[in-house]
């Protein structure tokens, strides 16, 4: 009996020696004690959305108020003249004449490392409060049963992400600092040693956290109206008799553009404060965002005044009114041939 276990185990160590160290570690995580953990590798793994971080460099520079190529006057569709800024492959194109393709992807590590401690800590958190707080929102769907449910999937879906902002955001911040070297040529964020010792030398503790505030707000308020939103019209959808499978996609798509282009302008708010004043004074962009705003609500009202409060929301087609203060850009500090001029 005893030579017929061993010959068993020795069966099962020989299947385990021959497998792939694919299907080591699938086994791996199908073990209890992973998939009963809050959250696993797969769920803190970077997103697909990480591809489009070019378009978010352009956005976070345009953000700032960066705009090394002139605008041109056109015609629009009503006669009216404009100003045409150039649009996103322009745009990418004069960073890659500077810096190389490699440069279209400044700061890509820390968008990486942000979206990691992002996902990890909104996973904990979502998972702990629907296990001790809200067991009822553990349904699928469960915040569109009635009013209440919406309330409460609301409170619990704010906290979660006001915490896992808080714990990411310098890393979103160092980011955008990354990205705005590029109009100084600085080197102070090209590691991260590096930029955690100049934006505490420059602002503190406090510095790590510079445009948090507009930044958290607008998420929160983006999760109200994405909830409240989508509640309304899948109600609606029921009244009229419409499937859920045959509105969920296009309702999906629709209330997030709606949601993400009202909250826009905190996101616009949030980029110029982590650059503006005296915390970053070690960086040309700085200059970009001057004057320096004592908090966000001025820097709100300021932009808001020049007509700037949504710039860069949209990367293709980017008109300047004639009337805004900044209707002739500041020169770049980066000098450019007149062929970057071509082709917009």
């Amino acid at each position: 009996m005893a030579s017929f276990e061993s010959r068993n185990n020795v069966n099962d160590e020989e299947e385990n020696d021959g497998e792939s160290a694919f299907e080591t570690i699938e086994r791996l995580l199908n073990t209890p004690a992973v998939l009963n953990s809050y959250a696993v590798i797969g769920d803190i793994l970077p997103r697909p959305g990480l591809i489009k971080h070019p378009i978010t460099y352009m956005a976070t520079l345009v953000q700032i108020g960066y705009e090394p190529m002139p605008p041109k006057l056109t015609k629009s569709i009503f006669g009216r003249t404009q100003l045409q800024l150039p649009g996103f492959f322009t745009y990418m194109k004069y960073i890659a004449q500077i810096d190389g393709f490699r440069g279209c992807y400044r700061g890509l590590k820390y968008n990486i490392i942000y979206s990691i401690v992002y996902q990890f800590t909104s996973i904990n958190v979502d998972r702990y409060q629907k296990a001790h707080y809200y067991p009822e929102l553990r349904v699928e769907d469960a915040k569109y049963i009635d009013t209440n449910h919406l309330a409460r999937s609301i409170v619990c879906d704010s906290i979660t992400r006001i915490a896992a902002l808080s714990v990411a955001y310098p890393f979103h911040l160092i980011m955008i600092r990354s990205m705005a070297q590029f109009i100084g040529r600085e080197t102070y964020y090209d590691s991260l040693s590096g930029a955690i010792s100049d934006i505490y030398e420059t602002g503190g503790l406090a510095g790590f956290y510079a445009g948090f505030a507009p930044f958290v707000i607008g998420e929160c308020v983006y999760i109200f109206l994405e909830s409240s939103l989508m509640y309304t019209l899948r109600e609606k959808f029921e009244q009229l008799g419409i499937a859920k499978s045959n509105s969920s996609f296009i309702t999906n798509t629709f209330v997030n553009v709606i949601a993400r282009t009202l909250v826009y302008p905190f996101k616009v708010v949030s980029t110029v404060m982590a650059c503006n004043g005296s915390n970053c004074r070690s960086l040309a962009a700085s200059a970009y965002t001057a004057p320096e705003h004592p908090n966000w609500i001025e820097c709100w009202q300021t932009l808001w005044t020049r007509n700037e409060i949504k710039r860069g929301s949209s990367i293709f087609w980017r008109y300047q009114p004639i009337t805004s203060s900044l209707m002739f850009p500041m020169q770049p500090i980066v000098r450019m041939s007149p062929n970057h001029l071509k082709g917009f």
